[in-house]
This record gives C-alpha cells, sequence and structure tokens, in this order.
C-alpha cells in the first residue's frame, strides 16, 4: 500500500547500467531513496513506458526499472532455459534490495517479494 509522504529533499541518488545475472545482461535504473518500487514493463515495450511514474514516485521512494531479457537495452536471450522472475530476483539481490514492492504492467510477472 503506498501511502502519502513527504517528498524527500531534491538531491536524490541516481544509478543506472548493466547487471550480469543468469547468464544475460539486464540494463537498470535507480533514482530515489526510500523503500524500494520496482517498475516492470509490459512485452513490445522497455523501461521508457515508466518515464512519468518513475520520476514522480522518485520523491519519495527508492525506484527502480529495468529492460526485461530480449528488450531495450538488456542482452537477448540464449538457448539456456530462463524464467522473467529469476532474472529480476538476481537483479534485485545483486542490486542489495532485499524488500521491495513491484509494479507491473498486466500479467507479465508475478509479484515477488524478498
Amino acid at each position: 500500500m503506498l501511502t502519502k509522504l513527504s517528498p524527500l529533499p531534491s538531491a536524490q541518488k541516481n544509478e543506472k547500467g548493466c547487471k550480469l545475472v543468469n547468464n544475460t545482461r539486464l540494463y537498470y535504473e535507480i533514482k530515489g531513496e526510500g523503500q524500494p518500487l520496482v517498475f516492470i514493463h509490459d512485452f513490445t515495450l522497455d523501461h521508457r513506458m515508466w518515464d512519468d511514474q518513475f520520476y514522480y514516485f522518485s520523491k519519495w521512494y527508492r525506484c527502480i526499472r529495468y529492460d526485461i531479457r530480449g528488450y531495450g537495452q538488456s542482452a537477448l536471450p540464449g538457448t539456456d532455459y530462463y524464467s522473467y522472475h529469476d532474472d529480476l530476483k538476481d537483479l534485485l539481490i545483486s542490486l542489495q534490495i532485499t524488500d521491495s514492492l513491484v509494479y507491473q504492467w498486466a500479467a507479465l510477472l508475478r509479484q515477488i517479494s524478498l
């Protein structure tokens, strides 16, 4: 449940890059501080579908958005078995995020609580 919070000071932490997880490269961006809030895009789209929400909620939350395997700036799938669920779980672990809220579009992934 999202509650009304006072905005954080304007100096916010920003980070973007790629992480190697599950034999693939996943692109991610982080903005803001506080409770982690993860945005997951739908098929045929990429992390940019969340531009408005990402910048808005970063006033109160540590917002994380990423490109799922095969989309945007993330690597294409290979021939090895993989799951989007495991990719996200391991990306969050590599970012040292152990508890997060997840917001997704459509039915791409199930919610993940670490």
